[in-house]
């Protein structure tokens, strides 16, 4: 079964239960480090899921570029990424600002967080990406 880490806020719960549903639909496990995380050390633990992922999807909303403990977590998960080799394909909000180091680790999509079409159209593209990683192996 193909693996997709998610890289994401917390709070944006009802986005992410609908790239979770979407993802299931095409029998992709979506990971999200927040409902697995137990016990281990949290950075070792996203290592190792990242490593067992076929792909990372990086969701950046304003719910991550503005709170520091999050906009960190998620740089840390971008940046493990990059060093596995594991492909990011990366979504941004338009109401989001841009952390410095993703534009020199990975192109992405904008979208609109206050548009369920715009919203839609993203789950869409990644329900597509997994569907073709999953031909892949």
């Amino acid at each position: 079964m193909i693996q997709i880490f998610i890289s994401h806020s917390s709070q944006d719960r009802d986005l992410l239960n609908s790239i979770d549903r979407a993802l299931s639909d095409v029998n992709v496990k979506a990971y999200f480090a927040e409902r697995e995380l137990a016990a281990r050390n949290p950075a070792d633990k996203i290592v190792d899921a990242i490593r067992k992922s076929d792909a990372v999807f990086l969701v950046m909303t304003s719910r991550v570029t503005d709170r520091r403990d999050t906009r960190d977590w998620v740089l840390f998960e971008v940046g493990a990424a990059k060093a596995l080799k594991r492909p990011i394909y990366g979504w941004k909000s338009h109401y989001a600002s841009e952390p410095e180091p993703v534009k020199q680790v990975t192109d992405y999509a904008s979208f609109d967080y206050q548009s369920e079409r715009s919203k839609q159209e993203m789950v869409d593209a990644m329900k597509k990406i997994a569907k073709d990683l999953g031909k892949e192996k």
